[in-house]
């Protein structure tokens, strides 16, 4: 840290010979001395364990001195890898190395002679980053896809859906209500009508029943991908406030409970499934319908 310290008296010197002589243009010879300072300065922060202080100094002289400095590019390398773990960004320098080095010898590679000197980084160097990087990302790749599959499953086929909900006690009664619920897209404008005013308690217990009717007219029209979702939106705003679930009309929220169980039992969330097929018995313990569900989704 003392040399670190004398490093930035004599970086302080300069930058004060600067300021006095700015109209000299000579002046970029001190770029040289600057660099060795600043490339000075961060080895013995590497060596003080301060890698962070280390590496901004190494991107201080590859932004602003010299892009293609070999040394603060190597201990920048050498820092993301061993203090930071950070092999992605690593093997970004890594290549800027070799890039940088065929570069120097396009003329020897290109007459298929040897360099004149060794390259920077070892072949050995870039297949250990390598190694280390691919099970990091595969595991990122794992989580997206796990998310993906979260957001938009893979639901069964429409034809399936279709002979599952027709084998539900009361399927005739749902469709009979669907249809005279209307169109989808009318129902979803009176929620963009409600949703720009001011949305109290009761303004939100209504948007959740539309957008339950909204699901269960996408159902009459064998759109189900568009229905689980509308269904989901409803239940979303519903699912944590007792006040609202109380105040939706008439038996909506135990429809709304009804059909946010078969949506999740369709993309297999069979866990929160059972959750909302129990609280509709609980609501209903005589709903045949629901009892139903519920033994459909145990026997799988």
């Amino acid at each position: 840290m003392e040399a670190a310290s004398t490093f930035t008296e004599a970086l302080d010197h300069i930058e004060a010979y600067d300021e006095r002589n700015s109209s000299n243009p000579d002046l970029s010879s001190l770029n040289k001395q600057i660099v060795t300072l600043i490339n000075n300065r961060s080895a013995m922060y590497e060596k003080a364990n301060l890698p962070e202080l280390a590496i901004e100094d190494c991107n201080k002289i590859l932004e602003v001195y010299d892009i293609a400095h070999i040394k603060a590019r190597q201990r920048k390398l050498r820092i993301l890898e061993n203090n930071f773990h950070d092999y992605y960004q690593a093997l970004v320098e890594c290549c800027a190395l070799q890039l940088h080095y065929l570069q120097q010898h396009k003329d020897q590679l290109r007459l298929g002679l040897p360099p004149s000197t060794p390259p920077p980084v070892q072949q050995k160097k870039l297949e250990e980053l390598v190694q280390k990087l691919v099970p990091e990302q595969l595991e990122e790749y794992d989580k997206t896809i796990v998310q993906r599959i979260k957001e938009s499953p893979q639901l069964p086929s429409d034809y399936t859906l279709s002979q599952l909900l027709k084998s539900y006690t009361g399927y005739n009664d749902w469709m009979a209500k669907a249809a005279s619920d209307g169109e989808a897209s009318k129902l979803r404008n009176t929620v963009k009508e409600l949703q720009s005013r001011s949305m109290d308690d009761a303004a939100i217990a209504d948007v959740a029943s539309l957008w339950m009717k909204i699901g269960r007219r996408h159902i009459f029209d064998r759109s189900y991908a568009l229905a689980r979702q509308a269904v989901l939106n409803g239940y979303a705003m519903v699912k944590d406030d007792a006040k609202i679930q109380s105040i939706m009309k008439g038996d909506d929220y135990a429809r709304l409970l009804e059909w946010t169980g078969m949506v999740k039992h369709w993309a297999y969330e069979l866990d929160e499934a059972n959750t909302c097929y129990r609280k509709c018995s609980e609501i209903e313990p005589n709903n045949v319908r629901t009892n139903d569900l519920a033994q459909n989704l145990w026997h799988q």
